[in-house]
């Protein structure tokens, strides 16, 4: 669904296996098969993740202001390990408080690996 809507962000596409075709241009989602009613497209390119019962959860798209806090905070993360970096241990310290005022975000590293923590 994803790569269709980037390929064609002007057109309709059809999305969920057909069920739903999803207007990029006017940001709607309609159901082809039933009469459930519209919803939002919306944009995201960070989720947070949900817990839903043991085991199983949801991914939630984070707001565009704090999706782009985080993607900020990202790439410092990306440039202070590359080549031409400063290296992380600075970056670790720094935080990104969110829209709700009482989450935050930074960067995480565990052994080689590194990880977003809300």
């Amino acid at each position: 669904d994803c790569r269709a809507l980037n390929e064609r962000p002007t057109s309709f596409v059809l999305i969920e296996g057909g069920r739903a075709t999803a207007d990029p241009i006017n940001g709607r989602i309609r159901f082809n098969f039933d009469s459930t009613p519209q919803r939002q497209l919306t944009s995201a390119t960070w989720f947070t993740k949900e817990e839903r019962k043991s085991k199983e959860f949801v991914l939630v798209p984070m707001s565009e202001e704090d999706a782009t806090k985080v993607e900020e905070l990202y790439q410092r993360g990306v440039q202070a390990t590359s080549s031409l970096g400063e290296g992380i241990d600075k970056v670790l310290k720094e935080e990104r408080m969110l829209q709700d005022e009482e989450h935050k975000v930074v960067v995480m590293r565990s052994g080689n690996l590194l990880s977003m923590k809300k």
